[in-house]
C-alpha cells in the first residue's frame, strides 16, 4: 500500500506574501538578537577559494548570498535554490542591480536538487535559514 504525500508547498501557494514576511521577521531576529552574525559564522567555517562554486539551499531572497560574496572575493558560481518563486525573483533582480553574474537563483524545491544538477559538482552547500525545514 503506498502512502500519499501531501505537497508540503501548498501552504504559501495561498499567502506567498505572509511566507516571506515570515522569513525576513526570522533573518531580522538573527540580526538583532543573535550573540554573533550567524551568517559569518557559518561562512567563515566554510571558508571557499576564489573560484569555488557554492550552492545556498532554501536560500529565500538571498540574504546570506549577498554577504557571502561581500566576504569572498572571486567565487566563479552562487546559486540560491529556493521553491518560493517571491524570493527568488528578489534575488535575481538584486544579483542584476548588483552586477552580480556569478549569483544564480533557482525556483526548486531541494528534494529535486539531484534532478536538477545532474553531473555537476559544488564546493560548498550550505543552508542557513531554511535547514530547520
Amino acid at each position: 500500500m503506498s502512502k500519499t504525500v501531501t505537497d508540503k508547498t501548498s501552504y504559501i501557494k495561498t499567502n506567498k506574501p505572509l511566507y516571506i514576511k515570515n522569513l525576513v521577521a526570522r533573518m531580522l531576529h538573527n540580526e538583532e538578537f543573535g550573540a554573533v552574525d550567524f551568517e559569518k559564522w557559518i561562512f567563515q567555517h566554510l571558508s571557499p577559494k576564489p573560484g569555488a562554486e557554492v550552492m545556498d539551499i532554501a536560500c529565500g531572497n538571498g540574504k546570506a548570498i549577498f554577504k557571502l560574496v561581500k566576504m569572498y572575493a572571486g567565487l566563479a558560481r552562487v546559486v540560491g535554490v529556493d521553491f518560493a518563486e517571491p524570493a527568488i525573483q528578489s534575488l535575481r533582480e538584486q544579483a542584476q542591480a548588483l552586477g552580480l553574474k556569478q549569483v544564480e537563483g533557482v525556483i526548486l524545491d531541494m528534494e529535486k536538487l539531484t534532478e536538477h544538477f545532474a553531473g555537476q559538482r559544488f564546493d560548498h552547500l550550505y543552508s542557513v535559514y531554511g535547514i530547520h525545514y
